[in-house]
C-alpha cells in the first residue's frame, strides 16, 4: 500500500514545471543518522578524490537547491539534528529552515481507514500507475 495524490495535488503536478530552486533539501533524523544525503557523501567524497574535485562534484548535486529543511515529526528529541542541520546549511550555503512534518499519513496506512489517498495491492500484485489517479 502506499499513499496516492489528491485530485487538487494532481492538478498543481500537472499544471505547474517543478522548480527545484523553489524546493528545500529536506534532511530527517533517520536520513541523518544513516548518512544517505549528499553532504555526508562530501566526506566520502573527498576521501575518495580530493578536496577540490569533492566540492567541484558536490556543488554540482547540489546546484538547484537554495535551502535546506529539517523536517520535525515531534516523534523524536530534535534539538542534535537540529544543530547538524543547521551546521549543514551553512557548511554548503544553504538556508536552514525547520518544517512541521507528520506521522499521520503513516498512522493512516497502517491502521486505515484506507481512502482514495491509500492505493491497496494485494501480496504479489504489482502497483499499476492507473491506481494513482483513480477518484
Amino acid at each position: 500500500m502506499t499513499a496516492s495524490p489528491s485530485s487538487s495535488a494532481r492538478a498543481r503536478l500537472t499544471r505547474s514545471k517543478p522548480n527545484p530552486s523553489r524546493a528545500p533539501y529536506y534532511l530527517t533524523k533517520g536520513w541523518i543518522e544513516v548518512g544517505d544525503t549528499p553532504f555526508a557523501e562530501h566526506d566520502r567524497l573527498i576521501q575518495r578524490y580530493g578536496k577540490e574535485r569533492a566540492e567541484r562534484m558536490i556543488q554540482l548535486m547540489l546546484a538547484n537547491y537554495k535551502r535546506l529543511a529539517l523536517i520535525d515529526t515531534g516523534q523524536y528529541e530534535i534539538e542534535r539534528y537540529r544543530e547538524y542541520a543547521r551546521q549543514t546549511a551553512e557548511r554548503f550555503n544553504l538556508r536552514f529552515e525547520e518544517i512541521e512534518g507528520s506521522n499521520a499519513l503513516v498512522k493512516k496506512m497502517i491502521y486505515g481507514p484506507w481512502t482514495t489517498r491509500i492505493v491497496l495491492a494485494p501480496p504479489g500484485e504489482p502497483f499499476r500507475y492507473e491506481q494513482f489517479f483513480r477518484r
